[in-house]
């Protein structure tokens, strides 16, 4: 029989692609809530805020895109290389009778 090597790679995030990826989810959630506080304060007469609240909507954008960057960089790969007995085929294959 022949021997057959297999490799077997695994993917996880580290602290920094964990972090990213709160973010990532996080961010938009936190911009949404950031433009509705937008529209009352613009809506508001007299005495509005509104530049507080545009200030945390690109705050919330910015780590938007921050945390798309920390998931593609915060990754680690572990590859584990070994060695397996071929076996052989029951069938002739695929143009055998």
């Amino acid at each position: 029989m022949a021997k057959v090597f297999k490799i077997a790679g695994e993917q996880t995030l580290t602290q920094n692609g964990k972090l990213g990826a709160w973010l990532f989810v996080l961010s938009p959630l936190a911009s949404g809530l950031c433009y509705y506080w937008f529209l009352v304060e613009a809506g508001k007469t007299y005495g509005g805020q509104p530049e507080i609240p545009l200030a945390l909507m690109v705050g919330a954008g910015l780590a938007f895109l921050g945390g798309l960057v920390m998931i593609i960089v915060g990754r680690s790969y572990s590859y584990r290389a070994y060695e397996e007995e071929q076996k052989p085929a029951e069938s002739g294959g695929l143009w055998s009778k």
